[in-house]
């Protein structure tokens, strides 16, 4: 919950969803480990 409150915000650039990642490394990887172990279910 702490790395994704502080991984960025999601905004909506020209119509579409963009995340904003946090400028923090370790944040921004621990964040990147999430979603590329949750690409098999999408």
């Amino acid at each position: 919950r702490t790395v994704i409150q502080r991984a960025g915000r999601l905004t909506r650039p020209a119509g579409r969803l963009t995340l904003t990642v946090s400028a923090s490394r370790f944040v921004r990887n621990k964040l990147l480990h999430m979603l590329d172990a949750l690409r098999p279910a999408a």
